[in-house]
């Protein structure tokens, strides 16, 4: 429930341009809202745990850090919670009402400019949560802070040009519930096997345990992230039949981890057989590109050699996908 006492906020022009650009250049990647607002949890969770460390009083110590999604197909209804660090009133009017102000405008000169795809560039200007906007046709977003003695909130919005916040009257626990009201055309996105499939491909590695209706999806941590000294052989193997869907141990792996002057790690496996005897799938090859465990580029071409270098990619190409790739770099780089 929510108070009667409602105060209503009006977006910047920009972001009803962002809104409308989001909607329509985006309508074939409408998957990757399921990305951005995982992405938005886990960095929330990410506070919550450094807030822990730190020793710092917050409100229910008790709460396990985790992501909880539920839907409701006949209600067209799509629940995304996590226990993250929350949000104020304050909070609220400045990272959804606002924060996008400046971002928007790069987003949108980046797309006229035709610089990148839109679906690879979305998070690196803090548009994210508006994408959401895609599938839905209303948005709540029902948050408490951490702060001892604060209030719950309601943010409310159809993302037609204003939004409204109201105070919750029941008691609500830390952290944060997006209640997404699916279009008629995005009915999908309530199926359990769509969303499983989405948060696999996209966020399987994050750090925090995600429960679709009950049931944990991701289960293989990140091995790129972890020192090589730690990993035994036999965890490579099992690492890369999970992402490459194949039966038998691969060839021979590269595992490299670089501090400076730029963070990152790769991880490239060669797989024992070329399945592709007669080229033609010679276009199915490159490196998955992950910016703090979500996908962010599947297949990059960019990072791998290209012709003239036949041997080198007849070598790692084959019918699946073999290769992975990790950066820490900026959400969203291109």
């Amino acid at each position: 429930m929510e108070t009667k006492a409602q105060e209503k906020f009006t977006f910047q022009a920009e972001i009803n341009q962002l809104l409308d650009i989001l909607v329509h250049s985006l309508y074939s990647s409408r998957e990757i809202f399921l990305r951005e607002l995982i992405s938005n949890a886990s960095d929330a969770l990410d506070k919550m745990r450094i807030i822990s460390l730190r020793g710092e009083e917050y409100h229910q110590k008790d709460l396990p850090l985790e992501v909880k999604i539920s839907f409701d197909k006949e209600a067209k209804m799509l629940v995304i919670t996590d226990t993250g660090i929350g949000m104020t009133k304050e909070d609220l009017v400045r990272n959804i009402g606002t924060i996008a102000k400046s971002g928007s405008s790069e987003f949108i000169k980046a797309l006229k400019a035709g610089d990148a795809d839109a679906k690879e560039i979305i998070g690196r200007f803090g548009v994210g949560f508006y994408s959401v906007f895609m599938v839905a046709n209303e948005v709540k977003i029902k948050t408490r802070s951490y702060v001892k003695d604060e209030l719950g909130y309601i943010w409310r919005s159809t993302g037609s040009g204003d939004f409204t916040i109201s105070e919750m009257e029941e008691s609500a626990n830390r952290g944060t519930t997006i209640e997404i009201y699916l279009k008629d055309d995005a009915v999908e996105f309530a199926e359990k096997e769509k969303l499983e499939g989405i948060i696999k491909k996209h966020s399987g590695f994050i750090s925090y345990p995600i429960y679709l209706a009950g049931e944990r999806i991701n289960t293989i941590p990140a091995l790129w992230k972890e020192p090589k000294s730690n990993i035994k052989p036999e965890q490579y193997s099992e690492f890369y039949k999970f992402v490459s869907h194949d039966f038998e141990d691969p060839e021979c792996h590269i595992h490299i981890n670089v501090d400076a002057p730029i963070q990152f790690n790769a991880l490239l496996f060669i797989p024992k057989k070329n399945f592709d005897f007669f080229g033609m799938n010679r276009d199915n090859y490159g490196l998955d590109l992950y910016v703090r465990k979500v996908l962010i580029q599947h297949q990059s071409k960019a990072l791998s050699p290209h012709a003239p270098e036949r041997l080198w990619l007849w070598i790692t190409r084959g019918s699946r996908p073999i290769m992975r790739r990790c950066g820490h770099w900026p959400i969203g780089i291109t």
